[in-house]
């Protein structure tokens, strides 16, 4: 398998674990669960200004351009009506028009095409509309949960800044109802990430399956969660390429009560630790590494031939990969909290 599509694939597994372990933490948490919703509606209000700005510029050029086009095209269309037909200007005039109907044509598509993604973009921000309302609410009891009045100030003021999420859907609309106004005239035109550390390493199709098999083995220990299963199979179905390996539901099936992961021994020891690694993740995934799970870990490092130092080291590596996505946090006793909880128990 290639390093790129390797990289992709366990990309695409460490953001959907680390993010369900994340939902989990904002479960247990609310104050964990107040500042990462300000913080994900800022960072979502910044991507809709950005597109706003940039989608509303082409529609007014366009706009104005269509504007211009229908202005030449009518005077041309008139001063070819009044031309003689045996003038010798009459062939100037009719290639004019056909240019004009073809440049306000275009305008008139670029203006349907903006208005498209304004509706789509109006739609996410009216759901940022509904998050700011939503942390609106939580904000009085914020209070509770978080003492710092200087940390509260700060989030305050990332509150008010989601104020513009109205203004900004307001825009939009205004856009997708002068398109309507257009239609009802008959106006011409078509009617159209944080990465956990290290995964420079290169698995074969053989260790792809390993590396399944030991977190499918891990997603059991307490009940398996159909979303973590789905984020495995997602895993083992893109990134396998060898015609002849096992289907993910053979591979689930044949998950058993023992990890036997004999097999991996023959691995290098880099595949070996990131297959340990994926199984720390997978722990971490329902939101805590319970007692049974510390237990499934080490035995797994065991029949992986890996040193009990080594597993601590992967373990640290992989908490702090997670705690990094609370790192903008801005209430550092909350993420404290959550650090603390972090520890794998004995």
């Amino acid at each position: 398998m290639t390093d790129t599509r390797l990289r992709n694939r366990l990309s695409g597994l460490w953001q959907g674990s680390a993010a369900l372990w994340q939902s989990g933490v904002e479960r247990r948490h609310p104050d964990i669960a107040f500042q990462s919703g300000v913080l994900r509606a800022v960072s979502e209000l910044r991507q809709c200004e950005s597109g706003s700005r940039e989608l509303l510029a082409r529609w007014r050029y366009a706009v104005e351009a269509a504007a211009d086009f229908r202005k030449d095209l009518e005077q041309a269309s008139l001063q070819l009506e009044q031309c003689p037909l045996d003038s010798t200007d009459r062939r100037v005039l009719e290639n004019r028009r056909g240019y004009l109907e073809v440049r306000l044509i275009s305008a008139l598509t670029a203006k349907r095409a903006a208005v498209a993604e304004a509706g789509t973009l109006e739609a996410r921000v009216s759901a940022l509309v509904g998050q700011y309302r939503l942390l609106q609410q939580q904000r009085s009891q914020a209070g509770k949960w978080i003492p710092d009045e200087k940390i509260l100030n700060a989030l305050d003021a990332k509150l008010d800044m989601l104020a513009q999420a109205e203004r900004m859907r307001n825009e939009l609309a205004s856009v997708i109802t002068d398109n309507d106004r257009d239609h009802s005239e008959g106006l011409a035109g078509s009617d159209e990430v944080a990465e956990c550390a290290d995964f420079d390493v290169a698995l074969s199709d053989g260790e792809m399956t390993l590396a399944t098999r030991a977190m499918l083995f891990m997603a059991r220990v307490d009940g398996p969660h159909p979303q973590q299963i789905d984020l495995i199979r997602r895993f083992f179905e893109t990134g396998v390429e060898t015609d002849g390996l096992p289907l993910f539901d053979d591979v689930l099936a044949g998950v058993g009560r023992v990890p036997a992961m004999d097999a991996a021994r023959f691995c290098a020891v880099a595949s070996r630790e990131l297959i340990l690694k994926l199984c720390v993740l997978t722990a971490y995934a329902d939101g805590d590494c319970s007692p049974a799970e510390c237990r499934t870990l080490k035995a797994l490092a065991t029949d992986l031939d890996i040193r009990p130092e080594r597993l601590a080291e992967l373990h640290d590596d992989v908490k702090h990969a997670l705690l990094d996505r609370l790192s903008g946090l801005p209430d550092t006793l909350s993420v404290a909290a959550v650090a603390r909880e972090l520890g794998c128990p004995s």
